[in-house]
């Protein structure tokens, strides 16, 4: 009988805290200072708790595949799931580097582009993971379903504003009117925007837990 090693709550777990104490600082901020002098006007805070929610996401995925690529680990749902070879996360990038070519995998600052939807399907064949399909079902699908709810997949949502907040410009606004399917006018517009009485910042945190138990499992 083969024993699982680390268990995929401690992942999921991790991202839950850092995403609560983002949006308990999201909720903080309302009615923060706006800078005025850029054509758009934007508040600066509500962009930073835009920008960690999407970094959380990715370090997430990183601890996600990383994780499952090392041995043995415990699915929410109680699988093991065994890769078809370990590797620590070191060995894990480098062969993910050697054998990219062919594969939508690309690499920035040194590691892959972990939270790349188009690119999850090749990372989790590459590494051989076991849970792979789990993984890229969850973080591809269209929908989430929230309790009794079920709302679009944010996560292109989410990396369009982040990437608009982190690089201010017409083709980055262009991206996000695209990803929001509408008419943008702020950012905090689109942040603050309610969703069946919920803001849609708390709707992307409460979607990206909901997707990574689902990736978990």
């Amino acid at each position: 009988m083969t024993l699982a090693g680390p268990a995929l709550v401690a992942v999921v777990d991790h991202l839950r805290d850092e995403l609560s104490e983002i949006e308990s600082i999201f909720a903080g901020c309302i009615g923060d200072r706006s800078v005025a002098r850029y054509r758009v006007p934007y508040v600066p805070s509500e962009d930073g708790c835009l920008i960690a929610l999407y970094d959380a996401w990715v370090r997430f995925m990183r601890e996600l595949l990383l994780t499952s690529c090392s041995g043995p680990v415990l699915g929410l749902a109680g699988h093991t799931h065994i890769p078809a070879t370990a590797r620590n996360s070191q060995t894990a990038i480098d062969h993910l580097r050697r054998n990219r070519r062919g594969t939508k995998i690309s690499f920035l600052g040194g590691e892959p582009k972990w939270a790349d939807a188009a690119a999850v399907s090749d990372l989790t064949t590459v590494l051989g993971l076991a849970n792979g399909g789990t993984i890229v079902s969850a973080v591809t699908a269209s929908a989430v379903t929230l309790g009794v709810t079920t709302v679009p997949n944010p996560l292109e949502q989410i990396r369009a504003c982040r990437n608009y907040v982190s690089h201010k410009g017409p083709t980055a606004m262009a991206q996000v009117r695209v990803a929001i399917a509408g008419q943008f006018s702020d950012m905090t517009s689109v942040l603050r925007r309610r969703h069946l009485g919920v803001e849609i910042f708390s709707e992307w945190i409460e979607s990206c837990l909901a997707l990574a138990e689902v990736a978990a499992q």
